[in-house]
């Protein structure tokens, strides 16, 4: 291969991974406090995780994170306090994304708590 095409592959491939992911979850309505939690990979391989944030109040509502983590790498996420942060399996995804994400549930990692401001959680046991 030509030494400009792997350096472009090599550049698409590190801007995927260090990508932002956009929220699929809505601003917080007004009075709610919300908490900044870190999301952190425990593992020596990097990861895709699914991840599902079920809001407060609203047990139809959900959004949802796809995030590819490095090794130890870790993500600060917004919650608000009371909503559930959900570790998803990659089967589970088609199921979500045609709108049945209720009818699964995934491994809890965190119920936030106004305690919780600044913790990193782990996504592997």
């Amino acid at each position: 291969m030509n030494k400009h095409t792997l350096f472009i592959a090599l550049i698409a491939l590190l801007a995927s991974v260090f990508a932002t992911s956009c929220p699929a979850q809505t601003a917080p309505e007004p009075g709610q406090s919300t908490v900044s939690i870190w999301v952190k990979n425990n593992s020596l391989f990097p990861r895709k995780v699914i991840l599902k944030v079920r809001e407060v109040g609203k047990p139809a509502a959900y959004g949802s994170y796809i995030v590819v983590y490095l090794p130890y790498g870790s993500k600060k996420i917004e919650l608000q306090v009371g909503a559930t942060l959900e570790r998803m399996k990659d089967t589970d995804l088609p199921v979500m994304m045609d709108g049945k994400g209720n009818d699964i549930t995934g491994k809890i990692l965190v119920t936030a708590q106004a305690t919780d401001q600044g913790k990193t959680f782990n996504l592997w046991d």
